[in-house]
């Protein structure tokens, strides 16, 4: 483990091309809001500040840490992956475990969230690589035979003839229901698991020419993709417990995920010749919009909450922006907008949700403030320093127990996803295209705005229009933002680039399950995206 003292400036993540110097004098003419129980002085007191030793690395070294780091991710995610990772004789073939901790916390199970987004992120980069890739297709294909048997285990949430036992949360390893009190339901694992299969689906047919039709997946699609769909269909409007297994309700994550399944489900249903399911699916994906329009912006706050009608959180939560991206059409994802998307990563809401986040962790961990000031001292803008990003501001867990939270590897890498996402969308405009402000997204991307010729911190209706030159400049400096998000993973994995659950909000050190498949899920997930951004840019 690298400790947090020691830390990085990397002129690739802050300047992508610009001068430091460019930005260092900077500052904006309000102070972003946030809690008086974070503020700096009381941090100050809540721990003493470690003097920090600064190293600068150049563009080239970073480059190669993060190419290093993504081959040790995509590897990290094999490896807890039943039938293909080493020790896991006792894991079903094809099942993916959350990770290989067994007590302090014990994680040796597989959910039916996580192993969806795992699976899906093996078949980005399977479609990535045109489908020749024989070891990925094995392993997507067990992941779709071990799912058929889940499926169908009775379980505490219900049965597979009443469609109830697919929300269960998740099982043990070598498929058994686990019985044990949990949260339960939870229905977001049915729509990420039908996401997966239906993106596998459509990547077979668009890179493998051998006979393949849609036909050639009815079986795939009657038993195994159509239960979840029509669970989805069925079940959205009820309660159930959110992605982080702690609150009951509706959540933003859960109906985004929802939303996202039906309409590539209809897809596929219609074409499979199932019209009545494609048109029930197609409605509910319907209502669902509705639903979401109407019921998670919270105009008072001038952000999205991430679970409906609950007053004990602010609302603020990494989940919304894992909802955002997962709720995308990643695999044919171009950077153009798509006019069915609600609430995309490049959305007003969206951004204005995610300033009011950072802001936030910025000053509620102790380690994210020493950061700060160390790049102060140099001179650097510490509005454009990425910091450690946990799931919410209210989490009091730390990993093996409760206490205080700390930042999450895979939230931290979000934030960079999300920013990537956005710097792709703009820069993908066409000359006719005019960036507008809002007083919401002002303080987000007023910080990527100044200097730009007109541009005032008082007037929230600027702007700037895509044939501008600094156009362009405004898109580099929101990708020089994501990647200083990336450098403080790379401050805080270990010398073998391993990725715990956390890292301490004090002294940066691994917490919570060690190798986390989402850790590496959504840190591969975060560098696909960048790689695609700055090769469209090149």
């Amino acid at each position: 483990m690298v400790k947090s003292s020691f830390l990085v400036i990397c002129f690739a993540s802050l300047t992508a091309g610009l001068l430091i110097g460019e930005f260092s004098d900077w500052r904006p003419p309000f102070r972003l809001p946030h809690s008086p129980l974070h503020s700096e002085k009381l941090l100050q007191k809540a721990k003493p500040l470690i003097s920090s030793t600064v190293t600068i690395i150049p563009p080239e070294q970073y480059e190669r840490w993060i190419e290093h780091q993504t081959h040790i991710s995509f590897e990290g995610i094999i490896k807890n992956i039943g039938g293909y990772g080493p020790g896991l004789e006792d894991v079903m073939r094809g099942a993916v475990i959350a990770s290989p901790s067994k007590s302090h916390p014990d994680y040796y199970y597989q959910w039916t969230r996580d192993s969806g987004i795992t699976i899906n992120t093996l078949i980005m980069n399977y479609a990535d690589n045109n489908a020749t890739n024989a070891t990925l297709r094995d392993i997507i294909y067990d992941y779709i035979n071990s799912s058929r048997i889940i499926q169908r285990q009775s379980n505490p949430s219900g049965t597979f003839e009443n469609l109830e036992g697919l929300g269960e949360p998740k099982f043990k390893v070598d498929g058994r229901p686990f019985t044990a009190p949990w949260g339960r339901p939870q229905r977001d694992g049915p729509a990420l698991r039908a996401i997966a299969m239906l993106n596998f689906v459509n990547t077979e047919l668009k890179y493998n020419e051998s006979g393949v039709t849609y036909e050639s997946f009815r079986d795939i699609f009657d038993n195994v993709i159509r239960p979840d769909l029509d669970y989805v269909g069925l079940k959205w409007q009820y309660d159930g417990f959110d992605l982080w297994e702690e609150l009951k309700g509706k959540h933003f994550f859960t109906s985004m995920c929802h939303r996202r399944a039906l309409i590539s489900g209809s897809d596929l249903a219609q074409k499979l010749g199932y019209a009545d399911a494609a048109i029930f699916y197609q409605t509910q994906a319907s209502y669902l919009t509705q639903f979401i329009s109407d019921y998670f912006y919270d105009h008072k706050k001038g952000h999205l909450v991430e679970t409906f009608g609950n007053h004990k959180r602010s609302g603020l939560d990494s989940a919304l922006f894992l909802g955002s991206i997962h709720a995308l059409d990643l695999l044919l994802w171009s950077g153009k907008a798509d006019v069915t998307d609600i609430y995309p990563p490049y959305s007003d809401e969206v951004l204005a949700s995610l300033v009011q986040h950072i802001t936030d962790m910025r000053y509620r961990y102790p380690i994210n403030l020493r950061r700060l000031k160390t790049f102060e001292s140099l001179g650097v803008n510490i509005s454009l320093v990425g910091i450690g990003v946990g799931r919410y501001p209210e989490d009091v867990y730390n990993g093996v127990a409760e206490s205080e939270g700390n930042p999450w590897f895979l939230c931290t890498a979000t934030v960079s996803h999300t920013l990537y996402l956005l710097a792709d969308y703009l820069y993908t405009r066409t000359s006719d295209f005019t960036l507008k402000l809002t007083e919401h997204t002002l303080p987000l991307l007023g910080m990527f705005l100044d200097k730009v010729e007109g541009f005032d911190w008082s007037d929230p209706s600027f702007e700037l229009k895509r044939s501008s030159p600094d156009f362009d400049t405004v898109v580099l400096r929101i990708l020089a933002y994501g990647d200083s998000f990336l450098d403080v993973i790379r401050e805080h994995v270990d010398s073998k680039g391993s990725m715990s659950e956390q890292f301490s909000r004090y002294d940066g050190y691994m917490r919570g399950a060690e190798d986390l498949t989402w850790s590496y899920g959504a840190f591969w997930s975060a560098v696909r995206q960048r790689k695609l951004v700055y090769g469209r840019i090149k």
